[in-house]
């Protein structure tokens, strides 16, 4: 009797918690294909943790490194070509009406989005909603900024090599292509776990060294600029160091090592480890501006930069905002010296 097939989108490192909880689950009863989305960073953990590459396809999509978007006949063709290549896994899958599909984001990734949508009309499509945060049209009046014409045409691009299955979500200042999920047939739909579970302990990536230790956080500028973005980081850097923390950084998998730490004494976490994999035992504090992982610091102090970044009456404030306040644990700083007397209280 032949296994049932589950396939696993992997989008970004967002979801690989739930990647591997799946695959956990699955994988002694199940054939089961994780299929990552254009991330490598994705593919390099997953290798990294002895996921056998049997059950590992990475699909490259060559239209997201394109930062020239003006040469459109070129991104078209890339976008056209990723579409058939879509189309042969979305045949391959529906071969079997018991095959099951498994995703996990419907924001900026039209490509898997469009994979979900189609094997949706034949196969159990679950979502499991990493991101918590489902998304709403924006009106014609939040689109009137050079941003937002920017965005339509996007919109536009994808819709017509994808079909119509995207709109325009998020905010004025920071649209988002989403998914619009009125249009899929979801099956079945999950809550993330955010945490790792304790059989994913395996897989966790250890914080050695003596001392008190920081997990500092870091992500390119935006909204901001560069200037602002690096005076305020190194700021909250020297103000660690001075307080007597050993500084682990852990840098976004899309941001650079920034150059106003070259002459810090700092260790780096690999950038293609997530932080939900970062064990957390040994640390005093995790500090950052925003995102989904703040919301998992397993009850070390947390403390935000978001009102020292922002202002408080900007729209990449209030998103930000109704994101990281799902931990009522964090503690938002609006000066250096405020977060020194916070991190001078834990002792």
């Amino acid at each position: 009797m032949m296994k049932k097939k589950i396939y696993i989108v992997s989008h970004s490192s967002i979801d690989l918690v739930s990647v591997l909880n799946l695959y956990e689950r699955y994988r002694r009863q199940c054939d089961v294909t994780i299929v990552i989305s254009g991330t490598e960073e994705n593919l390099r953990f997953l290798q990294s943790v002895d996921v056998p590459e049997s059950a590992l396809r990475f699909l490259n999509f060559e239209s997201r490194n394109n930062k020239n978007k003006k040469r459109l006949a070129r991104y078209l063709r890339q976008l056209l070509a990723e579409k058939r290549m879509l189309d042969e896994l979305i045949t391959e899958i529906s071969v079997n009406s018991g095959v099951e599909l498994f995703f996990h984001s419907y924001d900026n990734d039209p490509q898997a989005g469009y994979l979900a949508a189609r094997v949706a009309e034949t196969n159990r499509v679950t979502l499991v909603d990493v991101l918590g945060m489902k998304p709403k049209p924006l009106n014609a009046r939040g689109l009137l900024s050079c941003i937002g014409i920017k965005n339509m045409l996007y919109l536009v691009i994808i819709n017509f090599v994808f079909g119509r299955l995207f709109m325009l979500s998020g905010t004025r200042s920071c649209p988002l292509l989403s998914l619009n999920l009125g249009r899929v047939k979801i099956a079945n739909e999950l809550k993330s776990v955010r945490t790792p579970a304790s059989h994913l302990a395996e897989y966790r990536y250890p914080i050695s060294g003596n001392g008190r230790k920081a997990v500092f956080l870091y992500a390119d500028s935006f909204g901001v600029s560069e200037q602002q973005h690096a005076s305020i980081n190194r700021e909250v850097v020297d103000c660690l160091v001075r307080i007597g923390l050993n500084i682990h950084v852990k840098i976004h998998p899309q941001s650079r090592p920034p150059d106003f730490l070259d002459d810090c004494n700092v260790r780096y976490i690999p950038q293609y480890v997530p932080f939900e994999f970062v064990d957390l035992t040994n640390v005093s504090l995790v500090i950052g501006l925003a995102g989904a992982s703040l919301l998992c610091t397993e009850g070390v102090p947390t403390v935000s930069l978001l009102r020292l970044m922002y202002p408080m009456d900007s729209d990449l404030y209030v998103s930000a905002m109704t994101q990281t306040s799902q931990n009522p644990a964090i503690v938002y700083v609006s000066s250096v010296d405020e977060l020194e007397n916070v991190v001078a209280g834990l002792g």
